[in-house]
């Protein structure tokens, strides 16, 4: 009984999607934890009120939260 040479069934895809969503994590991430310094400057730049101003960040977080 002869063995079959072993063939990669992702044929090296498996290392894209790993660095991808590496990237997706840590850019995300990265947002989330600087969203405040940018709801300082959205109060400055927009003129709005701050309830108003913390939509932008909550919906941001919220959407990363339910994306996975």
């Amino acid at each position: 009984m002869a063995t079959q040479p072993h063939r990669d069934i992702d044929r090296g895809w498996a290392w894209w999607v790993l660095f991808a969503s590496y990237l997706n994590l840590l850019l995300c991430s990265g947002l989330s934890y600087v969203a405040g310094m940018f709801q300082v400057v959205f109060l400055q730049e927009f003129h709005g009120s701050v309830a108003l101003t913390s939509w932008v960040t909550s919906l941001f977080s919220s959407f990363m939260q339910l994306g996975g």
